[in-house]
């Protein structure tokens, strides 16, 4: 994919849009998607799985990714509780 290219994504897919967005290798972003699933496996993510994804992002996503994924990357955020809301 071109570095300009556009690209969205939801849910898990936003994920790997925000990544691919920031220039990491293919190589990282399994690397660090193994981790968020080998941790979400054997430890659940009952009250705790925005604590790992943060954990995961913020060690993997270079300091400028919101710079890097500006106009590039298109995520959708729908809050569920208390009320459904995009």
């Amino acid at each position: 994919m071109r570095p300009d290219t556009p690209c969205a994504g939801a849910s898990a897919g936003s994920l790997i849009a925000a990544c691919a967005k920031t220039g990491l290798s293919t190589d990282t972003m399994m690397e660090a998607l193994l981790d968020l699933s080998r941790d979400c496996r054997t430890k659940g993510t009952r009250h705790r799985l925005r604590a790992v994804l943060e954990r995961v992002l913020d060690a993997t996503l270079p300091a400028d990714a919101h710079e890097r994924c500006s106009n590039r990357a298109f995520i959708a955020v729908t809050r569920l509780w208390p009320q459904f809301k995009n």
